[in-house]
């Protein structure tokens, strides 16, 4: 186990984050108990392996109430156990600025999911960083729904501008999925991607999507086996509620006009965004945007 382990921790120290211990049990790949874990943590910190610390957090705005946690990483990392705190702040301070734009998506109905990715959901962010999300549409909506966010974050004056390298509090849609295809392609399937998953911090969630997003990735537990339970509980919820109900107009007229909206809204998109194609990754279900793609980065590593 103390390969596995020390992998978790190296693998963070990537982005300059110490995991905490609900971490290293998370992501760990292979599949142990929590007192199993404990003990050979101790045994790590003991040879000096690993460097342990216990972080005391106050009552956040975001994912977590007021608890304590112990954090870990490599004796050359130490550093990383020193910035925690300021980068909580700056994470919590980051979305504050966004919380009026969430909100306002939330009552777009053809909006079903926003999640935080990348550094934020994990409380980690830069002073220079963006702020990714994760959007999924309703079924048949999903450029209409990018559209709306699109355009409801140049009007608040909070877009991210294309080929801009640091953005700071800026939004980045980085993907937008359709309700009716939530599972990440097999050959977008990676530990990073996996990672990506399980760290997404839903932000709106109506009717239960996160559930089925989590249910229909259950690959994840190839990777981290110790998901296995939590991905069951999702289960259990998806087959209560899905196959996914729709409230459609009844008045046949409006609903040929939406698709014609639709339809409208996604040639003028791709229009442009084959003007300026980078690493875009398009499908009738699916769009994702990575201006930088780390996990390309990592299989460099």
């Amino acid at each position: 186990m103390e390969k596995d382990i020390l992998h978790v921790i190296h693998y963070f120290s990537l982005f300059s984050y110490p995991p905490t211990f609900e971490d290293i049990h998370m992501f760990l790949s292979r599949r142990t108990t929590t007192h199993a874990l404990i003990l050979k943590l101790d045994q790590l910190v003991k040879k000096r392996k690993i460097i342990r610390k216990r972080l005391k957090i106050g009552q956040l705005f975001t994912f977590n109430s007021q608890f304590s946690t112990d954090i870990y990483t490599l004796p050359q990392y130490s550093i990383f156990l020193k910035s925690v705190h300021k980068k909580m702040l700056l994470s919590q301070s980051k979305l504050h600025k966004v919380r009026l734009y969430l909100r306002l998506l939330s009552f777009v109905p053809q909006i079903k999911l926003v999640g935080i990715s990348g550094s934020l959901a994990m409380m980690n962010a830069q002073k220079d960083d963006d702020i990714d999300l994760f959007i999924i549409s309703s079924i048949g909506k999903m450029w209409t729904a990018r559209f709306i966010a699109t355009c409801l974050a140049l009007g608040m004056g909070m877009k991210r501008k294309r080929g801009v390298l640091y953005a700071r509090d800026k939004v980045c849609l980085n993907l937008v999925f359709d309700v009716s295809d939530l599972t990440i392609p097999k050959s977008k399937r990676s530990e990073y991607t996996a990672h990506e998953v399980l760290q997404m911090k839903p932000i709106i969630n109506k009717s239960s999507v996160y559930d089925k997003f989590i249910w229909d990735n259950r690959w994840v537990v190839r990777f981290f086996p110790n998901q296995k339970g939590r991905i069951e509980t999702y289960a259990r919820s998806v087959k209560k509620k899905y196959p996914f109900k729709e409230s459609v107009m009844t008045h046949r007229s409006k609903l040929i006009m939406m698709d014609v909206i639709e339809k409208v809204l996604r040639k003028a998109q791709l229009y442009f965004i084959h003007r300026h194609t980078t690493t875009e990754r398009i499908s009738e279900t699916q769009l994702w945007f990575h201006p930088d793609d780390f996990q390309k980065k990592l299989s460099v590593k």
